[in-house]
């Protein structure tokens, strides 16, 4: 009798250690998911004041558990308190599932370093939880007492008649002084009915099966264009060049049908009426020829019509 009272005393205890580790199992997976995207701006180096800082980040509802009711983004700068960025948080989901991008600027600090801290939550209908901190150390480049002001040209207007800029000297020609001045001439302009508002490389123009009446036959200095991310807030508030070429380097070719080089052109209208990267309030990195400096362009406006003119922002490498 008591070897069987024993072994009864062994079952249940075997059953209670089941039921516990199941329970725990049901809880865990109750909890929400957070991942943070591979493409966010990496914590692991110093970012000079004026930075992007891109933050993406996906988050599931759990396995067994209620759909995804807020997303809360909180910044805390130098190890002190977080406080809600209000813009950036969203109450009463109901969703199984979401993706965020979060665009912010590295802070002015005004030591010689600092700390910008995220932190992203993500909280379901029950209440249940999970989070995540990203935090950036800023810092002052104070070993080397040089001008990292990028050297800028801003609301260059461009048309048709003087569609054609030197990164170089900031000047502006048309057709015939740009030939003259082929060697300067890296950014050139054009509106076309159908592409509309257009910025390509001069050597690219150089091709008459693709640019027909705006093919130039004397181009010389090319061009690489790369899309970005970065927001016309971000391209003001950028004052060191040392964050333009990471910008570049994050980027990717642009693409234009139709036989184009991948990287010689933008246009404001794709084949078949799609958009194209043209766009007022669209950033586009690049690399010229000229000293092979990178630099970022700010479409401030498109051209309206042939007899128009568009409008752009330059910072580059001095």
């Amino acid at each position: 009798m008591k070897v069987l009272n024993v072994k009864l005393l062994l079952l249940l205890m075997l059953a209670a250690s089941l039921v516990f580790t199941s329970c725990s199992k049901d809880e865990k997976d109750e909890d929400p998911k957070l991942t943070i995207d591979a493409s966010t701006t990496p914590t692991g180096s110093p970012l000079r004041p004026g930075a992007p800082i891109r933050i993406q980040f996906s988050a599931n509802k759990g396995p067994d558990g209620k759909n995804l009711a807020e997303v809360r983004v909180e910044f805390a700068s130098d190890g002190g308190p977080f406080s809600i960025i209000a813009g950036n948080t969203e109450k009463d989901l109901n969703v199984a599932s979401l993706q965020r991008t979060l665009n912010f600027t590295a802070r002015n600090i005004s030591g010689a370093t600092g700390t910008d801290a995220y932190r992203i939550t993500v909280v379901d209908r029950d209440g249940k939880s999970a989070s995540r901190t990203l935090t950036y150390n800023i810092a002052r480049d104070t070993t080397q007492p040089v001008d990292k002001t990028p050297k800028a040209y801003n609301n260059v207007t461009l048309n048709n008649t003087q569609g054609f800029f030197s990164t170089q000297n900031g000047q502006r020609y048309n057709n015939s002084e740009a030939q003259a001045n082929a060697s300067l001439v890296d950014i050139t302009f054009f509106f076309s009915p159908t592409s509309r508002s257009n910025l390509a490389s001069a050597p690219a123009r150089n091709n008459s099966s693709l640019y027909g009446n705006f093919a130039i036959n004397w181009g010389v200095v090319g061009v690489e264009y790369r899309t970005t991310n970065l927001t016309a807030a971000q391209f003001n508030n950028l004052n060191d060049e040392d964050n333009i070429k990471p910008a570049f380097d994050a980027g990717s070719p642009t693409q234009v049908t139709g036989g184009n080089t991948p990287g010689s052109r933008i246009t404001e209208v794709e084949a078949g009426g799609m958009g194209g990267q043209f766009k007022a309030g669209n950033v586009i990195a690049f690399r010229t020829g000229l000293g092979n400096k990178h630099g970022l362009i700010l479409i401030n406006s498109v051209a309206p019509n042939e007899t128009g003119s568009a409008s752009i922002s330059i910072k580059m490498e001095k």
